[in-house]
């Protein structure tokens, strides 16, 4: 505790054994949204993954739409079989409006990953973020 004072090594100290009695911040803004599944089999076929990729998207857009996010950003997550991670990711200054714009990017996103790697995909997962705070998105008429 010498090293770094009474007060900040106690703390340290109470830290390093789950002692927290800072409040915990329940209301945090979100930064992303995201969902992951873990495929089937192992796969590198852009057929055999795209099914589950469009999936994701429709959960995760649904989501960001609860939400009342706009989003400017998405992002492919592949885990391969060694369960190493590799993100591909897209930004539109305009952001995005509908599920099967984020279905369509992703598969292009997809087919980019697979061109450049050959490694069997275990894992899949979709990201949305850069969220544009827009309080006057307008519900479509058949949400009501």
């Amino acid at each position: 505790m010498a090293w770094f004072g009474e007060a900040k090594g106690n703390q340290i100290f109470d830290f390093a054994f789950g002692i927290d009695a800072r409040p915990v911040e329940v209301n945090r803004e979100r930064q992303q949204i995201s969902r992951m599944l873990t495929l089937k089999q192992d796969s590198n076929v852009f057929e055999f993954i795209k099914p589950s990729l469009d999936f994701l998207s429709e959960l995760v857009f649904n989501e960001a739409s609860r939400l009342k996010k706009r989003f400017k950003t998405i992002s492919l997550i592949a885990i391969n079989e060694r369960f190493e991670a590799s993100t591909k990711s897209k930004t539109k200054t305009t952001g995005f409006s509908s599920a099967e714009e984020m279905k369509e990017l992703c598969k292009q996103l997809l087919k980019e990953f697979l061109q450049e790697s050959f490694i069997k995909m275990r894992r899949v997962g979709v990201r949305v973020s850069n969220f544009d705070e827009d309080p006057g998105l307008q519900r479509k008429l058949f949400e009501f």
